[in-house]
C-alpha cells in the first residue's frame, strides 16, 4: 500500500475520532440543561400530585407532558413517578390501561429503589381491583402496601391504607372490620393533625352508618366532617351537604333537605355536573314529597340536564383522554425511533472506527513485517558480501602465494637453462649435447605448465563447467586447444598467450586458426571468442 493510501485511512480514522469526540462534548455540554430540565420535570411532579386531589384530568396531562421530558432525558424518578400519576387518574375509569402504567411505575421504582412509591403503588393496586369488584386481591394489595408504609414508618400513608380497607370491608358488609379500620386510620389522622384525612375519614363513617339507616350516628359524622373542613379544606363541604340532604331526605325532614342541597348547589362549581346534578335530584325528590310538582319538575328537568353535560362531561374526558394517550404513544415511538437512529449511527461509527484502527494495525504489522524481512535480507546479504570479500582476499592471497611460487620455480628454471645452455656450447660429445638438449625441453615444458596451472586454478572457479561443456561439444579438440580456447574465453590477446604458453606470436595466431576450422568456423562476421561466450 502507498503512502497516499496510509494518509487517507488515517485521516479516515482521526474524522471518526472527531465526529465521536464531539457527541461526547455535546452530551458533556447538554449537562447544566439537562439539571435545569430535571428541576423542571421534579416541579411538574408535584404539581401534578397537587391536581391528582382537585382535577384528575390537568394532573394527567402534566403527567404525560413531564413522561416524555424524562424519558428524553432517562431520568427514572420522573419516569417512575409519571407513570404512577398516570396511573392514579385513569384508576376509576380505564382499569386495564392503569394497570399497564402502574407496571411500568413499579419496574422504575424497583430501579430507584423508592420505597415510599412501591408502598403507594400497591395501594393503587388495591383501589383498581375495588373498582372492579375483585374484593379478595384488594385486600391483599392493602395489606401488602400496610406492611411497607409500616417499612418506612410513613404513619399518613397508614392511615390513608387504613380509610380504603374501612371502604372495603364496609362494601363487603363487614361492619366490624370496617369500623375497626376506620377507627384506626381516625386515631393516626388526630394523632398527627392530619384535617383532610380526617374530614373524609368522618364522611365514610357517616355514609357508612347512612347506608344502615342509623341516622343520628351518620348525622353525628357528617357535622363533625363538616367542622373539620372548614378549618380550610372547602372543597368538601359541598359533598357533605349533599350528604346531610340524603340524610335529612331519609328523615323525611324536607325542609332541611332543600336546605342542605341549596347550600350545597351554591358552592358547587358550574362545571361539576355531578354534584350538580345530585343535588337538583335530591331537591326534585323533596319537592315530590311535598307535592310540590312544579318545582319537582322544575329540579327534575335541571337534575336530567346536569346528569346529560356529566355524562358528555365524561366522553369529552374520555376523547381527551384516547386522544393524549395517542399523541403520547406518538411521541413516545417518535423517540423510540430518534433514539434508535442515534445508536445506529453511534454504532456505525464505532464500527468503521474499530475497522478503521484494525485495518491501520494490520497494514502497520504488514509493513513492520516487510521492514524485517527485507532487514534479514540485506543482513544476509551484507554477510554473504562479508563472506565473499574475505574469500576473495583469501584467494587472492593464494593466488599471489601461488604465483610467487611459479614465479619462483619459473626463475629457478630459467637460471638451469642458462646454466645447460652455456654448458652446452662446451659440449663435444653428441650424446652429452643430446642429453642436454632433453632436459632443456623437459625445463621449457615444466615453465609452460607452471603458467598454465597457475591459469587453470583461476579460470575454474569464474567458469567451472566451461572445459566439460567444450569436450562434450568438440570432443576432438587437444588438451593444446583446450588451454587456447580457455585463454580466449578471458578474452587474452595472442601477446599474453604466447607469454605465458612461452612460445612465439605467430605459433599463437596459427593455432587460432587451426582453433577456427576445428570449431567449424567460416566467414569473418563470427569469431572465436562470440562462440567461446555463447557456450
Amino acid at each position: 500500500m502507498n503512502k497516499q493510501s496510509y494518509k487517507y485511512l488515517i485521516l479516515l480514522t482521526t474524522s471518526l475520532l472527531f465526529n465521536l469526540s464531539s457527541n461526547i462534548a455535546a452530551q458533556t455540554n447538554n449537562t447544566n440543561d439537562q439539571i435545569i430540565s430535571l428541576d423542571s420535570i421534579d416541579d411538574n411532579l408535584k404539581e401534578a400530585y397537587k391536581n391528582l386531589k382537585y382535577n384528575v384530568q390537568v394532573s394527567e396531562r402534566i403527567a404525560r407532558n413531564t413522561l416524555l421530558f424524562s424519558y428524553e432525558l432517562n431520568y427514572d424518578y420522573g419516569i417512575a413517578h409519571s407513570n404512577y400519576i398516570i396511573a392514579s387518574a385513569l384508576s376509576d375509569s380505564e382499569f386495564n390501561k392503569s394497570e399497564d402504567y402502574l407496571i411500568i411505575s413499579s419496574e422504575y421504582a424497583k430501579k430507584i429503589n423508592d420505597s415510599r412509591l412501591i408502598a403507594r403503588i400497591e395501594m393503587l393496586k388495591g383501589n383498581i381491583n375495588w373498582y372492579a369488584k375483585d374484593f379478595n386481591e384488594s385486600e391483599l394489595r392493602y395489606k401488602e402496601s400496610e406492611k411497607l408504609f409500616k417499612s418506612i414508618k410513613n404513619d399518613s400513608s397508614i392511615a390513608s391504607v387504613y380509610n380504603s380497607l374501612g371502604i372495603l370491608y364496609s362494601s363487603q358488609r363487614k361492619d366490624s372490620l370496617a369500623l375497626t379500620y376506620y377507627n384506626k386510620s381516625i386515631q393516626i389522622n388526630q394523632r398527627f393533625s392530619n384535617n383532610y384525612n380526617l374530614a373524609i375519614n368522618y364522611i365514610n363513617l357517616g355514609n357508612f352508618y347512612l347506608n344502615r339507616g342509623a341516622i343520628y350516628q351518620a348525622e353525628d359524622y357528617l357535622f363533625k366532617s363538616l367542622e373539620v373542613s372548614q378549618m380550610g379544606f372547602s372543597r368538601l363541604t359541598p359533598v357533605i351537604y349533599t350528604n346531610l340532604s340524603q340524610l335529612n331526605l331519609n328523615k323525611k325532614d324536607f325542609e332541611k333537605t332543600i336546605y342542605y342541597s341549596h347550600k350545597s348547589l351554591n358552592l358547587l362549581k358550574a362545571n361539576d355536573y355531578n354534584g350538580n346534578a345530585y343535588s337538583n335530584k335530591l331537591l326534585s325528590e323533596a319537592f315530590e314529597q311535598k307535592s310540590n310538582f312544579d318545582s319537582a319538575y322544575f329540579y327534575q328537568k335541571k337534575y336530567n340536564y346536569y346528569n346529560e353535560k356529566n355524562f358528555e362531561s365524561q366522553l369529552d374526558i374520555r376523547l381527551i383522554e384516547k386522544e393524549s394517550e395517542f399523541v403520547f404513544q406518538q411521541k413516545l415511538k417518535q423517540k423510540e425511533l430518534t433514539e434508535l437512529k442515534n445508536q445506529k449511527r453511534n454504532l456505525l461509527i464505532l464500527v468503521t472506527l474499530l475497522v478503521s484502527i484494525s485495518v491501520l494495525i494490520l497494514l502497520y504489522l504488514i509493513q513492520y513485517n516487510r521492514l524485517i524481512k527485507k532487514q534479514k535480507i540485506n543482513d544476509y546479504l551484507k554477510n554473504e558480501k562479508v563472506k565473499l570479500l574475505e574469500s576473495l582476499s583469501s584467494k587472492r592471497r593464494e593466488s599471489i602465494f601461488d604465483k610467487l611460487k611459479i614465479k619462483r620455480k619459473n626463475d629457478i628454471i630459467n637460471q638451469t637453462l642458462q646454466s645447460i645452455n652455456l654448458l652446452n656450447k662446451e659440449f663435444e660429445n653428441e650424446t652429452q649435447k643430446e642429453l642436454s638438449n632433453k632436459i632443456i625441453s623437459k625445463l621449457n615444458f615444466h615453465k609452460k605448465y607452471n603458467g598454465w596451472l597457475a591459469f587453470e586454478k583461476d579460470f575454474l572457479q569464474v567458469h567451472p563447467n566451461f572445459i566439460k561443456k567444450l569436450n562434450q561439444k568438440y570432443p576432438r579438440l587437444t588438451h593444446y586447444e583446450i588451454r587456447l580456447c580457455s585463454f580466449l574465453k578471458m578474452n587474452m590477446s595472442s601477446k599474453e598467450i604466447s607469454d605465458i604458453l612461452n612460445i612465439t606470436n605467430e605459433s599463437v595466431v596459427k593455432s587460432r586458426t587451426r582453433l577456427r576450422k576445428k570449431l567449424g568456423i567460416t566467414g569473418t562476421k563470427k569469431t572465436i571468442i562470440s562462440l567461446l561466450n555463447n557456450l
